[in-house]
């Protein structure tokens, strides 16, 4: 059954971007501040706290989730990408009360350089994007990824 959705907001999903998310495990750590600060510049990383408390704007203008602090050089951390956002309809909020909140955080969202969005969106237009970063990720790891639906 489609789910309703009143707001949608994305980036596009590159090969390059997964070959960095791919890579961060095994890229040399930064042990302190100033190591940290040198990797971030050289990437062109900035720290986010606005959108994800507590990530990273990654250069190619997603955010970056990652168990740690420090995203580089640790295998057994784990690391989420996230390059798209969405509002779905709360069947039970029939005066729409989270709108005010939500929409300002999904314009927070489009308004990100790169990011572009959707009010209302489809169900269909979330599995566009859905397709398009699974093909980013086919693309960079040769194989399909996995998906789950929950």
């Amino acid at each position: 059954m489609p789910i309703p959705v009143h707001a949608l907001a994305h980036r596009l999903l590159t090969a390059e971007a997964v070959a960095e998310l791919v890579a961060l495990p095994t890229a040399p750590q930064a042990c302190d501040d100033d190591a940290i600060d040198a990797e971030m510049q050289q990437r062109g990383w900035s720290w986010e706290h606005e959108l994800v408390c507590d990530s990273i704007r990654t250069g190619f203008g997603h955010v970056l989730c990652t168990d740690g602090l420090v995203p580089f050089g640790h295998p057994d951390a784990r690391h989420f990408l996230v390059f798209g956002e969405l509002y779905p309809v709360d069947p039970y909020d029939e005066r729409m009360v989270n709108g005010p909140w939500l929409y300002g955080l999904m314009e927070d969202w489009q308004q990100q350089p790169g990011w572009s969005g959707r009010r209302p969106a489809t169900d269909q237009d979330c599995q566009n994007v859905l397709a398009q970063a699974a093909q980013a990720v086919t693309e960079h790891l040769r194989t399909a990824p996995e998906r789950t639906i929950l």
